[in-house]
Parts: structure tokens; sequence; C-alpha cells
């Protein structure tokens, strides 16, 4: 008996995970026109209630570096019962093919291409770097991770990792996101060395989305107010003081609202005092404020 466990262990570690290149696509995310008006977040306490919906489904890493010392690691579980087979489609920011070499681990095998199916047994994982192929030069863009089947549940994350000669590795870890953050606040800290960047992409295939992006002070009252569009697929990544100068030394708040029902988006916090370390800042999207 306990050899047929081993046995059975090994098949399992042999077949649990299974990845290879397959033909790119455009993003299998639709959406559609939701004008839900423009708002600041102190007008949306005075009765006007919107709901925001999310699928099981999480779908989205809304950014991804790689090249001049940057490299992320995207880990990936089947959660469910039974087996699940899953695409992972790559774009940059332009929404077009973004073509990475990816490094399975523990095998550390290279696959080069911009898609890949991937095959996990029920309790199993795989997780791939996208390896730093372009010394020099920094490349970013984001992905998403196609999967259907009744009670399928895939879970992930993503790493950024920073490599600089001399000095330890920095990372920071990312969450998979909804791809429905399309009205969302995210604190800012510009104070004391301080950056906050955010890094947004527009998800879906079919549809433009326009963005409101408001800066609100520390008591929630506009400061200034920009907008931002991304076509289909389009990603951006920016510090918000390059949108907003006036945010240098100061703490506030940003307002994010899409006048499409498809966006997902990312915080950043830079610790320049601090050699440049960094951690990830999640976006706060609550029914109850939205």
């Amino acid at each position: 008996m306990r050899v047929l466990v081993l046995l059975a262990v090994a098949c399992g570690s042999l077949f649990a995970q299974s990845i290879r290149p397959i033909p790119w696509k455009d993003s299998p995310i639709r959406g559609s026109a939701v004008v839900k008006g423009q708002m600041s977040a102190k007008q949306s306490q005075t009765g006007t209630v919107r709901k925001t919906f999310f699928f099981p489904e999480d779908v989205v890493f809304p950014h991804l570096a790689t090249g001049d010392g940057w490299e992320t690691e995207i880990t990936l579980v089947n959660m469910g019962l039974g087996p699940l087979d899953f695409a992972l489609y790559f774009y940059n920011p332009q929404g077009s093919a973004f073509t990475v070499t990816l490094r399975e681990q523990p095998s550390g095998e290279p696959i080069t291409n911009s898609a890949f199916e991937v095959s996990l047994e029920s309790g199993a994982s795989t997780t791939v770097v996208l390896v730093d192929t372009t010394p020099g030069l920094l490349q970013q863009g984001w992905a998403v991770v196609d999967y259907t089947g009744d009670n399928s549940r895939l879970g992930g994350h993503a790493t950024f990792r920073q490599r600089i000669a001399g000095r330890a590795d920095y990372e920071a870890l990312i969450p998979m996101s909804s791809y429905e953050d399309y009205a969302f606040l995210l604190p800012v800290n510009d104070s004391a060395g301080f950056i906050t960047a955010i890094a947004m992409c527009n998800p879906s295939a079919n549809v433009s989305a326009n963005i409101l992006v408001q800066l609100l002070d520390v008591d929630g009252f506009e400061i200034a107010r920009r907008e931002v569009a991304l076509g289909p697929q389009q990603h951006v990544a920016t510090a918000i003081r390059e949108w907003f100068p006036q945010i240098v030394g100061q703490y506030a708040t940003l307002y994010v609202e899409s006048d499409t029902d498809r966006l997902s988006a990312i915080g950043l916090r830079f610790n320049t005092a601090g050699g440049n370390s960094f951690s990830s800042v999640p976006i706060m999207n609550w029914i109850g404020l939205l």
C-alpha cells in the first residue's frame, strides 16, 4: 500500500502541471459603456447608490514588469475539485501581444510566447517567472487568465522582484484583480521620500474607457482632476506626481471612475529614502461607498 501511495504522489507531481504555448488572441473580456455620471467621493455620500458586481473568477493581473533588473513571478493554484485547463494571455500597453519568456518552476525550462495554456489537477499549482531578457530595457504590460467551468476556481498572485547588484532583492506581492474595478479609491503618500504610483488596464476587447481621475485632499475635497483615455486592452502606469505635481510632499486620495464597466488597477508605493524599496497598495472598492 505504501508503494502505491508513493507512486500516486510521484505521478501527481509529474502530471500536476503542464504549460505550453498557444496562439495569442484578443482579450476574452467584453464590456459595455455604462454612463454613470461623474461624481466625487464627497458627492457619493449624498444618497446616490451604485452597485459594483464581482464575478467569482478574478482573472486580471493589471500590471507586469520585466527587464532592466525587473522580473515578475506568477503563481496559480487550482482551487476546484476537478482538473482545470486555462489560458494565460499577455498584453503590452498598446493592447497588442506582449511576448515574454517564462521560466517554469522548479524545472527552470524557458518558454517564449505571448499566450500559454496551462493544465492543473485539483489542488495543484504552477509558478512561472517572466525572465529579464532585456537588460537595460524595462517592459511593462498586463495579463488575463481565461477559464470557465462549473465549480471551477483559480487562485493566484504575482510577485514583482527588482534585482540590483550589491543590494538585496526587493519584492512586492500583487493579487489577482477583478476586471470590474471601474470606481475606486487609492490612498496616496508622497511625503518624506515616498512616491505612490498607479497602474491601470482596460481589459475589455470591445470598448474604450474614458476615466475620470480626481485628486482629493485628506478632507475629501477635490484638489485637481484629469481624464485618462484607455482604448480596448490598453494599459498605463505612472507615478501620481506625474499627473498631479502638487501632490509632492503631501498625503491625499485618488478617486478613479470609468465610464465603462471594465477596469482593473493596482497601486505601488516606493520608498526613495530607503533605497527604492517598494510595496503594493490595493485599491479600495467598497460597494457601500461607490
